[in-house]
């Protein structure tokens, strides 16, 4: 099933490529057939000017297109900024006023720019005001509350059964997953929750009434922090907009590699030696369309600038990586200013990453690491040698990234690390997917969303709504730790 949807995004790309090449071939056509050749003795040095502009526009946003439909991943700016650029050309061949529709551009800069002003500089303001609704929503979510809390007085949860491991579960040290029952919920005293999947809606966002559950949790001394594979900056964008500064609130990030405390300082991490990382490069620097970054807290390393790169951040709200202008130029740095490496990521730059490239990754930490099967892919593991890491963990991500982890890092880490440097007692863990086994693992009531995978669920001791639910997940965590917690 897999490599059947592969081959349908495949040939969609291919498709929409074409579509997009007789755009610009059709807009440039007629703007040279009734601007450029008509006008050939008064095109000015400003005509010339808006020729090479809206070359240079198409060029760059055709190409960061086409690598992103090559890669499945949405390319939203450069697609606006691409139809603009087509709309105005199109429009100036026949009259000058079409140049006023390039003042959208700024006009949308400086609306972002307003964004991030209002979510960074205004931060926790918003957690002082409380949304308007009118009289008959108020009712209406009061009486709800009030349904919701009174089934919540009398909990009733299942108890997991006992599952044989298999050779697709994730690694275990025992040979069969934990049976866990409900624990108290109202000794809850920090709820970790993964964001993908889990805070986050299926539109990428947090939902107004989970953060209204974030800032009860807050009241009630429960915090609800976030344990994903994001690093801090990228999450910290999300949280903002419901008035939640991550900068002064525990966390586990970067699927456990660095821990954060509540002063915004490092509590606990892991990191690549630098020997690791030498090696990582030496061996995938060669690979065709692969290039390997490094992360470092809320930093990431690139070897070279590529529209794939810089679509990718722009799609998962990360960081822009800070190029280090060739391979040697980024190894250099990093051992210059003992940058600390958390994660290493190995990317396909054409489509998804080819078997053979994540036979070698899985290799390289399986000599002397562990390999962490991927929820998107069965590539079967291969005993050939590769070059000698120091312990590190493999697991892919998304059909073009595959990331070398450092040994020992996970989720279940940081939430050891949060109850030993930080005293919470009790902690609730909810996930969805297979990087959040490790943390269910640890935690002392683990919960499963109601959208995860049967692995999770089979694992967890209670289950709550999925993320595309009315209340979702979280906040319906949220609402029955608090009812127990008042019925104690």
């Amino acid at each position: 099933m897999a490599g059947q949807a592969e081959k349908k995004n495949k040939a969609r790309a291919e498709q929409l490529t074409k579509y997009y090449f007789f755009a610009v071939a059709i807009v440039n056509s007629i703007y040279i057939s009734y601007k450029v050749l008509p006008q050939w003795n008064t095109f000015d040095a400003y005509n010339i000017l808006g020729f090479i502009l809206f070359s240079v526009v198409s060029y760059f946003t055709y190409n960061s297109i086409i690598s992103s439909l090559k890669l499945g991943v949405p390319a939203d700016s450069s697609n606006d900024l691409f139809i603009i650029n087509l709309t105005t050309q199109f429009l100036v061949t026949f009259t000058s006023y079409g140049w006023y529709l390039y003042l959208t551009v700024p006009a949308y800069l400086l609306y972002k720019a307003g964004l991030f002003i209002k979510d960074y500089a205004f931060a926790g303001a918003g957690q002082e005001e409380e949304t308007e609704e009118s009289e008959e929503q108020r009712r209406k979510r009061e009486k709800r509350e009030a349904k919701k809390e009174r089934h919540m007085q009398q909990p009733k949860y299942r108890v997991m059964r006992n599952i044989p491991a298999s050779s697709s579960s994730p690694p275990s040290t025992s040979s069969s997953l934990i049976n866990k029952s409900v624990g108290d919920l109202s000794a809850v005293d920090l709820i970790c929750a993964d964001m993908d999947g889990t805070l986050l809606s299926p539109d990428h966002s947090i939902p107004d009434i989970t953060f209204n559950r974030i800032n009860k949790a807050d009241n009630n001394g429960c915090p609800v922090v976030p344990a994903t594979g994001r690093c801090r900056w990228s999450a910290a964008k999300c949280f903002a907009h419901g008035g939640v500064d991550l900068y002064s609130r525990p966390g586990i990030y970067l699927n456990g590699c660095v821990v954060y405390d509540q002063t915004g300082s490092v509590a606990a991490e892991k990191t690549h030696s630098y020997d690791d990382v030498v090696s990582v490069v030496n061996n995938f620097k060669d690979e065709e369309n692969v290039v390997i970054m490094c992360c470092s807290g809320d930093h990431v390393y690139a070897p070279f600038e590529s529209p794939v790169i810089a679509s990718l951040a722009d799609t998962y709200g990360d960081p822009y990586p800070e190029n280090c202008g060739s391979y040697d130029g980024m190894l250099e740095r990093i051992k210059k200013e003992n940058i600390p490496v958390h994660m290493i990521h190995i990317m396909s730059t054409e489509g998804s990453l080819s078997p053979t490239v994540l036979e070698k990754a899985q290799n390289f930490a399986k000599y002397m690491g562990e390999f962490v099967p991927s929820r998107r892919s069965n590539v079967e593991e291969s005993s050939s040698p590769c070059a000698r890491s120091g312990g590190c963990t493999s697991a892919q991500s998304l059909p073009f990234l595959t990331d070398i982890i450092p040994a020992g890092a996970h989720k279940g880490f940081g939430v050891d690390a949060l109850k030993e440097n930080l005293g919470y007692k009790c902690v609730a863990c909810v996930g969805d997917a297979l990087n959040d086994y490790q943390m269910l693992k640890e935690a002392d009531i683990s919960v499963a969303m109601g959208n995860a995978i049967p692995q999770i669920k089979e694992l967890a001791s209670m289950g709550v709504n999925p993320n595309s639910a009315e209340v979702p997940g979280v906040a319906d965590l949220v609402d029955r730790v608090l009812a127990a917690k008042r019925a104690h």
